[in-house]
């Protein structure tokens, strides 16, 4: 599993650039980075906006614990359908950025 650290805390410090080296990681918004820099240079910047990161420079991401109830069907690359966007993020988690978002609405 991811380690509570973060699973970008190699990056605490954004790099200049990334390596051209694919290794797809797929996040929760529907796209994928490249690799596994290219993912946690946007993760960094979107830290840096909504105050993530700890006094020590460390972002700490955790799945969502519960979910509502609500029926918004996402399809996910396993061609599942997930009840809504908590429950699909909750098996992004435990899939490690495997799983992507294909399309709203029922596979």
């Amino acid at each position: 599993s991811v380690p509570d650290a973060g699973f970008c805390s190699e990056y605490k410090t954004p790099p200049t650039f990334c390596t051209l080296e694919y290794n797809p990681i797929c996040g929760t918004d529907g796209r994928t980075y490249g690799n596994k820099c290219a993912f946690c240079i946007i993760i960094n910047k979107k830290a840096q906006k909504s105050k993530l990161k700890d006094s020590e420079g460390v972002i700490h991401f955790h799945p969502p614990s519960a979910c509502t109830e609500e029926n918004q069907p996402i399809c996910g690359t396993d061609n599942k359908t997930y009840p809504n966007k908590c429950n699909f993020c909750q098996a992004v988690w435990k899939n490690l950025g495997s799983l992507c978002f294909k399309q709203e609405g029922e596979c």
